[in-house]
């Protein structure tokens, strides 16, 4: 499940393919004469807006406008999928026992992330909350399927 071959520990991480999978939508405009803007719409249902503008409009160009704001959105979705994969692994904690020693946090997160016999997807954190255990499966969930439908199509394409 965690596919970035460039970490130099087994602990769980986002990867680059987990965030393009996650952008379901996109949506391009154009506002004025030299604005663009970008609607994604991620895999939860949850919107992100991005915006760029050029100084003259002679110089305005609409597909280097929306890759600007995509690098922005892309960025914006690994923050929050990190978030949330973050909260998964070490809970809400209070002020006092924010900051542990990383090694103890990481000897006692025990990840299981596999498929169910009906080839869900299903998993367990020992000792972390099952909402949010609930809620980054589900996030993972649809990524993947999104993804298993992005490789289907690019298969029939070939």
């Amino acid at each position: 499940m965690w596919e970035n071959e460039n970490l130099k520990t087994d602990m769980p991480s986002i990867s680059e393919k987990m965030v393009e999978d996650f952008i379901a939508d996109t949506s391009v405009f154009t506002l004025g004469e030299k604005t663009t803007v970008v609607r994604a719409v991620l895999a939860n249902g949850f919107e992100l807006v991005e915006s760029s503008s050029c100084v003259s409009e002679e110089n305005y160009d609409e597909k280097l406008g929306a890759e600007i704001c995509m690098k922005k959105i892309r960025d914006k979705v690994w923050f929050l999928l990190g978030f949330l994969l973050q909260t998964a692994v070490n809970g809400i904690q209070n002020k006092e026992n924010a900051v542990e020693d990383e090694e103890k946090d990481m000897q006692e997160v025990h990840i299981e992330i596999h498929r169910n016999a009906n080839g869900v997807v299903e998993g367990h954190m020992d000792g972390y909350s099952d909402a949010i255990i609930a809620m980054l499966i589900s996030a993972l969930r649809r990524a993947a399927n999104a993804g298993k439908r992005g490789r289907k199509d690019a298969e029939k394409n070939a």
